[in-house]
């Protein structure tokens, strides 16, 4: 098996037409998800593949510059406890470790989550990602609000182009309305709420 190394340079914005039943379902059929990469990680067998922050755009109009850019929403992929926020935990100094991640601030969003943004894109050949539209590199672009960021690159979920259970688009967009539009269940309960 040849290993794939995604050409892919820090900042690089690549956009995704939204063209499938959900995105006609909710409105938002012809916009575009934005992909930029914002790292790179290894993926079984040793594919070197990129770590990424998603963002949606307001209309059919793709940005054309960074302020364009920044001005538009970030698609959140998770939530972090905050009582989980050291995790992984070197076992063979553990207390070292969680001293120096303490020096670390941590902010939670309004139900007492931390908010993660990055999420690793599983590819494997250049041809998966060919119908991407590069927009331009933002390098310099605000990052979102509040992010945590897991401690180990093994910890930021991931997608594939497309899997049994949904292809990347599905996935992100059901990511859109769960955290973003706080559609998921965990939201509808400020008890939740943990410091």
């Amino acid at each position: 098996m040849k290993l794939y190394k995604c050409p892919w340079e820090i900042g690089d914005v690549f956009a995704y037409k939204l063209e499938g039943d959900t995105a006609k379902e909710r409105g938002l059929y012809g916009r575009y998800l934005l992909i930029q990469k914002v790292d790179e990680a290894i993926w079984y067998p040793g594919h070197i593949v990129p770590i990424v922050y998603v963002k949606i755009t307001k209309s059919s109009v793709l940005p054309t510059n960074l302020d364009e850019y920044n001005n538009l929403e970030y698609v959140q992929t998770w939530v972090t406890r905050y009582e989980n926020r050291f995790y992984p935990i070197d076992g063979r100094r553990p207390l070292e470790d969680i001293a120096e991640k303490s020096k670390i601030r941590y902010e939670v969003d309004e139900f007492g989550y931390l908010p993660n943004y990055r999420i690793t894109l599983i590819t494997k050949s250049i041809r998966e990602t060919q119908k991407l539209i590069y927009v331009g590199n933002f390098v310099k672009a605000t990052p979102p609000p509040k992010e945590f960021i897991p401690h180990s690159k093994y910890n930021i979920c991931s997608t594939p182009w497309k899997a049994p259970y949904g292809t990347f688009e599905t996935i992100m967009l059901e990511k859109y309305f769960n955290y973003n539009l706080r559609e998921l269940s965990i939201y509808s309960n400020r008890s939740n709420y943990v410091l």
